[in-house]
């Protein structure tokens, strides 16, 4: 038998609420699954919640602190953390920017690629010569039922911001997978992949929240399965 994250996250700084809340938990775990050393939930932790006021920087750090420190069938621990800041019209304003940026980046990666791959497919001759195997492949089967491409956004009101990038299909060789495309066209797609990682670290950047003043308190541990 395993056992699995079970960690309730409660925006309350008391501790005496935070135990009953988390004593309510058990009972509808109870209700719901069953309860029993293996039931995989809050009642195979047995015994009164173990409060550790660590006031870390996050509830990912926190539910990381509860995992590393909790074993399966313990009492559940619980560990706090500063609750985060909401954000202010500067911070807003960061995401906002950042979440633009990575638009206008993964959109320029997507029009260059498929300039290549027009390109590629355009090309006069019949037969593509491979570098790495010295294969001659045909033109026409080689890029037979290739992907244009396409990218995905999620849409709140007149803002759009990058979702997920399927990108054109691009020559490589079938047996022994070399890449086809010259090296100015390897670099600038390379180039471009590497300003769209930069975009999104500036995303992931921009939405980190700050920690405020208040606390609150991840609970639980491993639940025997």
């Amino acid at each position: 038998m395993g056992a699995h994250d079970y960690i309730c996250t409660y925006k309350e700084a008391d501790e005496s609420k935070v135990r009953k809340l988390w004593e309510e938990q058990v009972e509808d775990d109870r209700c719901e699954s069953g309860g029993g050393s293996y039931a995989g939930n809050a009642t195979t932790m047995h015994g009164k919640v173990r409060f550790r006021d660590k006031r870390l920087a996050s509830e990912t750090e926190a539910h990381d602190w509860l995992l590393e420190h909790h074993e399966k069938w313990e009492a559940p621990l619980a560990c706090s953390f500063y609750l985060p800041e909401e954000k202010g019209k500067r911070e807003q304003s960061a995401v906002a920017k950042a979440e633009a940026k990575q638009v206008t980046v993964e959109e320029a990666r997507l029009e260059v690629a498929q300039k290549i791959q027009a390109a590629f497919v355009e090309r006069k001759s019949k037969l593509v010569a491979c570098k790495g195997c010295g294969s001659r492949l045909s033109q026409e089967h080689l890029t037979r039922g290739w992907r244009k491409g396409n990218l995905q956004f999620n849409q709140r009101g007149d803002v759009k911001t990058f979702a997920f990038a399927s990108l054109p299909s691009l020559p490589a060789c079938p047996l022994c997978k070399a890449d086809l495309l010259s090296e100015s066209d390897q670099k600038r797609l390379a180039t471009h992949a590497a300003k769209c990682e930069a975009a999104k670290q500036a995303v992931v950047e921009a939405n980190k929240p700050k920690p405020g003043k208040k606390i609150g308190w991840c609970v639980g541990g491993w639940a025997a399965s």
